[in-house]
């Protein structure tokens, strides 16, 4: 159940932007993850995990970043360009962050 948006923005269900979000190309915000822990069953057999991701306000996204299930990016925060956003910083309110996977590299103010 994904959704297309102009500028090849793609998000699945279950996520939560707040105000002031700037985005660029090419962004990828997924919520649904594969189980894939049991040998016993054939990987296309196995189900998905649907989990939620948060964006708080004033965020910017650089371009051909990619942010996982589960992550949460605080309010004022700057991911840069080409970051995978794989862990919630919900701490870390007005810092940068890059990278693979994305790590704080410093504070914005």
């Amino acid at each position: 159940m994904m959704r297309k948006w102009s500028g090849k923005l793609e998000i699945a269900l279950r996520r939560k932007c707040d105000n002031y979000l700037d985005k660029r190309r090419y962004v990828m915000i997924t919520t649904v993850n594969h189980n894939f822990g049991n040998k016993r069953i054939p990987i296309r057999k196995m189900t998905s995990q649907l989990q939620e991701v948060v964006i708080k306000n004033d965020v910017w996204i650089g371009g051909h970043c990619s942010i996982f299930p589960g992550t949460i990016i605080p309010t004022g925060s700057v991911v840069a360009a080409g970051a995978v956003f794989t862990k919630s910083s919900g701490k870390d309110e007005y810092s940068i962050f890059a990278g693979v996977p994305a790590k704080k590299i410093k504070e914005r103010i």
